[in-house]
């Protein structure tokens, strides 16, 4: 979850995650001749992970409360593939952060380079809400910390 304001600061962490995004879809797509190009496995390893010089995907919620549960995709095929974590309370970036991440979801490119969003044009990626199917969903919060 997000929160974007016009008075709110930029979010190191955001601003990190979009940097290491915009690496890896200049990578798998470059403009200028002469870059070498990575395998799309690599590409789309880079943004599953988006590791590289220490940076890693869960980092700010490292002792966070969330939620999980296991639930699908929301993009075709739909797959009960996915492991889901929401945090309690919502992430706080900047407006400007926000169209960022708009933009890198909806202008996301397959192994060709040729546009393979599911997003529209906002970045909205989202399927009509499903019917709860008994799956356990978990709280995590302080007593889950305690040492």
């Amino acid at each position: 979850l997000l929160d974007a304001s016009d008075d709110v600061l930029s979010n190191i962490y955001i601003a990190q995650l979009i940097t290491e995004w915009k690496n890896a879809a200049a990578s798998q797509c470059p403009q200028r001749r002469g870059r070498k190009r990575v395998t799309g496995g690599d590409y789309h390893r880079k943004l599953e992970n988006l590791k590289s010089s220490g940076f890693f995907l869960h980092a700010p919620f490292h002792r966070k409360y969330y939620y999980h549960y296991k639930g699908s995709l929301t993009i075709p095929p739909c797959s009960d593939i996915v492991n889901w974590f929401v945090i309690e309370k919502p992430m706080k970036i900047s407006k400007t952060q926000l169209q960022d991440l708009q933009t890198l979801i909806s202008s996301y490119k397959n192994d060709k380079c040729e546009l393979a969003t599911y997003a529209d044009s906002r970045g909205r990626v989202n399927r009509p809400l499903q019917k709860y199917q008994g799956q356990d969903i978990f709280m995590c919060d302080e007593n889950d910390y305690s040492n």
